[in-house]
């Protein structure tokens, strides 16, 4: 239950600044303010403003964050999930069972 109240306290505000994100790059605002390419503008000059980093260069920065976030909440989930995984992994590639020749199995196929 823990773990997922974390993984939605991470992945909402993540899927909410994407979606914003995406939203008002490309002006799709339908009306709301927080939605327009200027709100996006003038957010970006703002983290631009305080972090004395090109605007340009803060939507990169984020994403290469975001993903190295993604890769660290994924590997809690394997490492919390890893005998479940290793099960899986040793079920996958243990070897298959001989096929014997019985009566009801018609096929001479090798």
């Amino acid at each position: 239950m823990i773990f997922r109240s974390f993984l939605t306290l991470w992945l909402g505000p993540v899927l909410f600044f994407w979606g914003w994100y995406l939203m008002s790059s490309n002006d799709l605002s339908f009306g709301v303010y927080a939605l327009s390419r200027e709100m996006h503008d003038r957010t970006f000059a703002l983290y631009a403003a305080v972090s004395g980093v090109p605007a340009e260069a803060i939507p990169p920065l984020i994403a290469k964050t975001l993903i190295l976030d993604g890769i660290l909440v994924a590997a809690l989930i394997v490492f919390r999930r890893r005998r479940d995984i290793a099960a899986f992994i040793a079920a996958r590639y243990a070897s298959p069972p001989e096929a014997s020749a019985s009566a009801d199995n018609l096929s001479k196929a090798p």
